[in-house]
């Protein structure tokens, strides 16, 4: 099913397996800023240490960038498992997209039943476009209808139809 989605600051998404994707991309990226975050964190405080064991630095120094370099990657080093608030949205997103695919499915099996329906009417020689025609008019209001038959009988007056 082709939709366009707009959001404030996005590309457009054409359909909702795209959006999943587009999603899943994005959280994977955060995840990798994550991880090179806490990585270069790590780094950090191993060369404070070898700075503060080589005299460089006082080892005060060394442990106050460890201390910190602990804190930052405590704080934004990604977890197992996404954030509650990015989990809930993507398994929303992803419970929508189930919905909406069975109900195409469910819309495809009904499209099949409706043909199989005008097949056995043709084959039990009754006429197709009127049936078509005859539910299209029922679908109308009333009134609607009578609108649109007056007006058709009324050029079909004026083109010496009648």
């Amino acid at each position: 099913m082709d939709v366009t989605i707009n959001a404030p600051g996005c590309e457009p998404v054409h359909t909702m397996t795209e959006a999943l994707e587009r999603v899943t991309r994005d959280l994977e990226r955060r995840n990798r800023s994550r991880r090179r975050l806490g990585e270069g964190m790590s780094d950090a405080a191993s060369l404070a240490n070898e700075m503060a064991a080589e005299g460089l630095i006082s080892p005060e120094a060394a442990a106050e960038t460890g201390r910190i370099a602990k804190a930052v990657s405590e704080k934004f080093a990604p977890t197992l498992q996404d954030e509650p608030a990015t989990r809930f949205a993507k398994d929303q997103l992803k419970a929508i997209i189930e919905r909406i695919e069975r109900l195409e499915e469910e819309k495809k099996t009904i499209s099949d039943d409706i043909r199989d329906v005008y097949a056995e009417a043709k084959g039990n020689g009754f006429d197709v476009k009127a049936l078509r025609t005859i539910v299209r008019m029922r679908k109308q209001d009333p009134n609607e209808r009578a609108e649109e038959e007056t007006i058709l009988e009324t050029y079909m007056q004026a083109l010496g139809m009648l």
